[in-house]
Order: structure tokens, then sequence, then C-alpha cells
């Protein structure tokens, strides 16, 4: 503990910081607590033709890539779709997942 009138000056000090700093936090955690949270954006899904046109290939070259599992996409059922966003990842030679399967409940009579 500082023993000085200037010590103490400083203590205090850091001490009006800190609190001024802690009531901050306390308001922007109500603020955020009190906002919507915001609903997320899903990006239109393409179909064939829509990535051939999109990378400049045909749609044959989207089926072939599609078959040997090289060409992110999304099977919906039958399906086959792509997400422009991993379409234009893969076109800078970012590699990740590849292929999903997104299965749909079936009908009960």
């Amino acid at each position: 503990m500082p023993e000085s009138p200037a010590g103490f000056a400083t203590m205090a000090l850091l001490l009006e910081r800190l609190l001024s700093a802690v009531e901050g936090l306390r308001s922007d955690l109500a603020a955020a607590k009190a906002a919507p949270a915001a609903a997320p954006e899903f990006e239109k899904l393409l179909d064939a033709r829509g990535a051939a046109a999109l990378l400049g290939m045909s749609e044959s070259w989207i089926y072939q890539r599609v078959e040997a599992s090289e060409l992110p996409h999304v099977r919906l059922g039958h399906a086959i779709r792509f997400e422009r966003s991993a379409l234009l990842a893969y076109a800078r030679g970012e590699r990740g997942q590849q292929g999903r399967v997104v299965a749909f409940s079936q009908k009960t009579r």
C-alpha cells in the first residue's frame, strides 16, 4: 500500500479508471443483450448451369468434378447444388469440404 499522498492519488486515479472501464463494459453488455440477434443470411444455391457460368466451364466439367469429389457441392436428395462462395474459394485454390449430403425426411402415409 502506498503511504504517501502522491501514492494514494495514483491509486485513486487507477481505481477510477478501472471502475469507468467496468461501467463501460456493463453498458456494452446490456446493449448487446437488448439488441435482437441478426438472422443468418443464406445464399442462394446454384445449379450446375449456374456453377458452370460462374466458373466459365461446361456443365459436363462441373458434373465430372462432382463425381470425382473435387468440386464443393451439396446434394439435396438427388439434386446437386453449389454455394457461390464455395465455388469462388475453389477457383482461388482453397480446398475444404468437398461435398455434403442433406437428407430429406421421408413422408409418412
